[in-house]
């Protein structure tokens, strides 16, 4: 992403695309294994930083 804020080198040897793409497969993936194991139901989140809290 050209113009993002973020440098291009690599860290730990990965690229920061690289890097990107192994957080959102492991947040997949332990999504897939909540879902699988406790149900749709169990999956949830936090608030964001912008919502109010109730």
């Amino acid at each position: 992403m050209e113009g993002d804020g973020y440098s291009r080198a690599s860290y730990g040897g990965m690229s920061i695309d690289q890097r990107r793409a192994r957080r959102r497969r492991a947040l997949l993936d332990a999504a897939i294994e909540i879902i699988g194991t406790s149900g749709f139901a169990k999956l949830t989140r936090g608030p964001r930083i912008d919502e109010p809290v109730p």
